[in-house]
């Protein structure tokens, strides 16, 4: 069982990453499925484990993360559906391999103890 984050992540890779106050031209956007939890529990998954998600996405617009870790084997019963949208990432990804990411937590920051208890129950 993994609890933790669900995010959709907006990668863009640049040729360098920005310093303060700089403005970095060029550059390829992509999307992809992604937060720690959502990620540790794909990783769990595609090695056999069965993997179950404790989490919160949002309930109008968490469907294709859902959609996208139910498709990798986790069980995602144990997933919250919140009035918040699901959790974003920016990440700037340089030719280097180096990253700056930043983290709107939106649904994750609604995963309560209670819902964690709960999962437990359900999905023990």
């Amino acid at each position: 069982m993994v609890v933790g984050a669900v995010n959709v992540d907006l990668i863009l890779r640049v040729p360098n990453l920005p310093a303060p106050g700089q403005s970095v031209i060029g550059g390829e956007l992509s999307r992809a499925e992604g937060g720690k939890g959502a990620n540790q529990a794909v990783a769990a998954a595609r090695v056999g484990a069965s993997a179950h998600l404790v989490a919160a996405v949002g309930a109008s617009d968490g469907a294709e993360s859902l959609a996208a870790l139910a498709a990798e084997g986790v069980h995602v019963e144990g997933v919250e559906h919140v009035a918040a949208p699901t959790g974003r990432a920016i990440i700037f990804v340089d030719d280097a391999g180096e990253n700056q990411i930043a983290i709107a937590p939106a649904a994750n920051a609604f995963l309560s103890a209670d819902h964690v208890a709960a999962a437990l129950g359900c999905c023990a």
